[in-house]
């Protein structure tokens, strides 16, 4: 009985001494992608059918994050990639210059407080633009092969980055039958 109420006491201690995260907590969240499988290595390509796929792919894995801004590079590709998403929300698709990223870093953090926002960018503006948000260098250049990774950066009290995958089945044969998940 005693050990008992030393474990009840012991419960209560721990349950009131955590703190709880206040309900408006600033938190601005981005999300990072380099733009999906382009057709070729021409100045301003397309997508290839794998690439279509990966653009749709992206706003179904974000459908039930609602963005505040969705932004892209100039080209045909970044823009392809971006489009779904932006649609898919009912926001307009906005434009940015790769050439300063540090500058853009800012604007984001500035302008987007407290907001979830969708970059879309390249192999080597992607890493290097997540590392500006958190303020350190975290993240590498992405490989010219890979088209998976997502970047989601939160800013708050201490910024934080994560590296992961998404739609890494996107183009492979082997899962044909298997694409219930995706759009198409």
């Amino acid at each position: 009985m005693k050990y008992f109420l030393f474990l009840i006491l012991g419960l209560i201690t721990a349950i009131s001494s955590c703190k709880k995260m206040p309900e408006n907590a600033d938190v601005t969240t981005i999300y990072l992608v380099r733009h999906a499988e382009k057709t070729n290595q021409s100045n301003d390509p397309g997508l290839t059918p794998a690439g279509k796929e990966r653009a749709y792919f992206l706003a179904e894995y974000l459908k039930n994050i609602p963005l505040d801004a969705v932004y892209s590079t100039d080209y045909f590709r970044t823009r392809k990639t971006a489009q779904p998403t932006a649609s898919a929300q009912n926001i307009e698709l906005l434009l940015y210059d790769p050439s300063d990223l540090k500058a853009f870093a800012q604007e984001i953090k500035t302008n987007h407080k407290n907001q979830k926002v969708l970059v879309v960018g390249h192999s080597n503006t992607t890493a290097e633009l997540s590392n500006f948000l958190i303020g350190e260098s975290q993240f590498k250049t992405i490989p010219e092969t890979d088209y998976d990774n997502i970047y989601i950066v939160t800013l708050g009290n201490k910024p934080k980055g994560l590296n992961l995958k998404y739609g890494t089945e996107i183009g492979k044969q082997d899962i044909k039958g298997k694409k219930k998940d995706m759009i198409k």
